[in-house]
């Protein structure tokens, strides 16, 4: 499935919103293909995992900087322009743990690199 081409990207992303449809943005053959270019170039790693020395591979998503909800013209743009007129990346792989934490939907939870005891918990 495409994304239609006879209204805007953000028109069709803010509708998509309004009727909480907005997963069907993320199965249209135009995000997928993206999605894969995002993991290609940033060769399948978590970037917040890559700034702490860590390398993550597994249960990645690409996560839109700005957020869908916020500016829906971005959705396909791999860039976007900051306030300072700076060229920065929009779209970046993050591990399913990554993408809660910059969503705070882990609460206060931080990520543990060793584990606390024997049984490994």
């Amino acid at each position: 499935m495409r994304i239609p081409t006879n209204i805007s990207l953000a028109t069709y992303i803010r509708k998509l919103i309004a009727e909480d449809r907005v997963e069907e943005f993320y199965q249209t053959d135009d995000w997928k293909e993206l999605r894969a270019e995002v993991l290609e170039e940033l060769h399948n790693e978590c970037q917040e995992c890559l700034k702490r020395g860590e390398l993550t591979t597994e249960e990645l998503c690409v996560h839109h900087v700005n957020e869908l909800k916020q500016r829906p013209d971005l959705a396909l743009s791999k860039y976007y322009t900051d306030s300072e007129g700076n060229k920065k990346r929009q779209l970046i792989p993050l591990c399913k743990i990554c993408h809660n934490i910059v969503h705070d939907k882990l609460g206060n939870w931080q990520r543990k690199d060793k584990f606390t005891n024997e049984e490994k918990w």
